[in-house]
């Protein structure tokens, strides 16, 4: 186990084990719950008659779309996904913005709150948190 000479360089190193178990377990456990709830909310709602869907490859769901921003203490994730000066996450998330009519048009499909909730909610983000800790030698319990 580490030792320190004081609590400040205590506290950084263990600011410092918080902000990389952010970085990759956290972000990882969200990233992938935004992706579950995209599949749920706009991908499996409807099959579109007049395109192709990007998928993986460059749509929504697409992680190179979806950006992950560490803060001091606070991560953050938006969808991304442009479509010219058009931000189709935005654009589906509210169901307005549509420049052609079906049958969700006009109609939200709130991904990101919903994964806001579901991790809320739920104790993965403390879980996730203990095991990227765990993994960096910092015992939880």
């Amino acid at each position: 186990m580490k030792e320190f000479n004081n609590l400040k360089d205590a506290l950084s190193f263990l600011q410092q084990q918080i902000n990389s178990s952010l970085k990759e377990e956290i972000s990882d456990l969200t990233v992938k719950t935004l992706q579950e709830n995209m599949q749920k909310e706009v991908y499996d709602v409807y099959q579109p008659k007049k395109y192709d869907r990007a998928g993986y490859q460059g749509g929504l769901i697409d992680p190179s779309n979806i950006e992950v921003k560490l803060d001091g203490n606070t991560l953050s994730l938006e969808s991304m996904r442009p479509d010219g000066e058009r931000n189709v996450a935005e654009i589906v998330e509210t169901g307005q913005g549509y420049t052609y009519n079906f049958e969700y048009a006009g109609k939200p499909r709130p991904f990101t709150d919903t994964t806001r909730e579901e991790l809320r909610e739920s104790n993965k983000l403390i879980h996730s948190m203990k095991n990227g800790l765990h993994k960096r030698g910092i015992k939880t319990d």
